[in-house]
């Protein structure tokens, strides 16, 4: 649990942002569909899957929150999962080919390569490029560097998702159901709130879940707000809609500033405890590297750890409107276009950041909130 949850989704996660994708060599699906011998390309699949693999993986990353969120959180129900999945890979690989089912299908492989694209570290130097970008035909003859659609929803997903877990913690999320919703469905689930308690109780589980599924939708809109608004300004030809699409990779730095200032604990408060764990993986009383008997103790206190998380969600919003201007510059070429059309990006990341602050700093529900879930 320790090494996926905590080692792998996030410690990995960090250095891939800092030293590039490095999980495309390391893929233990992609190593057992070398060592299957299965084919790297079907020749007679057209090319518009590649596309739409990203919907694939948007559903995956979508079920994998789900089970993390809202799962029973034992080793035994990852385990399965994880066969599972390790199943699905296997079978899409040999359907499609080894290939185009890593390259845009399967859920990891999509997930680090955009978090590998923020590193510097990389031959195509320190721009904000993602494997799997195509060339978006423009209203003045021109082509735009963009994400496909499927693409640009997995990115936003990485920052709806965390802002999700965050806000459904708070005392604001809860009240909107417990209160709000709670008057308005009285006439249907009666007054009684020992009696309907299990059906309000299953009521809130679907909230969350519809909730969580269709996230990316308002940080979409603000963002095609921002891109209308600029299109707008400078009268230009090319659609609101494909520049949502070209300027969706600002939004890559923002989502890994808030998931540090969401998760970072976790790597002091679990994932130090790794030292201790693969010396008896299995529980077993083992001590295979003789540090079985390792308590690494770190404690963070508030104030440092409030620090950092502000730090974070600022540093990541800065990036990400140096990347947006950069977007902008290849767009509308050098000069005072391309800084008047930010202005309206640059409010938007202004409301993401007091949106991620006001997260954070929100009041929890407390206890009830775990016994609704």
């Amino acid at each position: 649990m320790t090494l996926f949850w905590v080692i792998f989704l996030l410690g990995f996660q960090y250095f891939c942002a800092l030293f590039g994708n490095i999980y495309t060599g390391i893929n233990p699906w992609r190593a057992l569909a070398v060592v299957m011998r299965i084919p790297e390309v079907k020749r007679e699949i057209p090319r518009r899957f590649d596309a739409m693999g990203y919907y694939a993986a948007y559903t995956f990353m979508y079920g994998l929150i789900c089970f993390e969120l809202f799962g029973s959180g034992s080793p035994r129900d990852l385990g399965v999962v994880l066969f599972v999945y390790s199943v699905v890979n296997l079978a899409g690989a040999f359907a499609l080919g080894a290939k185009r089912w890593f390259g845009s299908f399967e859920m990891f492989g999509v997930f680090f390569n955009i978090v590998g694209s923020l590193s510097l570290l990389r031959p195509s130097g320190r721009r904000l490029e993602i494997r799997g970008s195509i060339q978006v035909p423009c209203a003045n003859g021109g082509f735009l560097h963009a994400p496909p659609a499927g693409l640009m929803l997995c990115i936003v997903f990485l920052l709806s998702s965390t802002a999700f877990d965050g806000f459904r913690d708070t005392r604001v999320f809860v009240n909107i159901y417990w209160v709000y919703f709670y008057g308005a469905l009285t006439p249907w689930v009666g007054s009684d709130i020992v009696q309907s308690f299990p059906l309000l109780q299953m009521g809130f589980h679907v909230l969350q879940y519809t909730v969580l599924l269709f996230s990316p939708l308002p940080f979409i809109f603000i963002l095609w707000l921002a891109c209308w608004a600029g299109k707008a300004m400078l009268r230009s030809p090319i659609s609101s809609f494909v520049l949502v699409w070209a300027f969706s990779p600002a939004i890559i730095p923002v989502a890994v500033g808030y998931n540090v200032a969401h998760y970072f604990t976790l790597l002091f408060s679990q994932g130090v405890d790794i030292v201790r764990l693969v010396s008896d993986p299995l529980g077993g009383g083992w001590n295979i590297l003789g540090t079985a008997n390792y308590h690494p103790s770190v404690v963070l206190s508030a104030e440092w750890i409030w620090h950092v998380q502000v730090a974070s969600i600022l540093i990541g919003h800065m990036i990400g409107i140096l990347h947006a201007h950069r977007i902008a510059l290849r767009i509308f070429g050098a000069g005072g276009m391309a800084a008047l059309s930010q202005l309206p990006t640059l409010v938007v990341m202004l409301v993401y950041t007091v949106t991620g602050l006001w997260i954070l700093s929100a009041p929890f529900a407390g206890g009830g909130a775990a016994i609704v879930r």
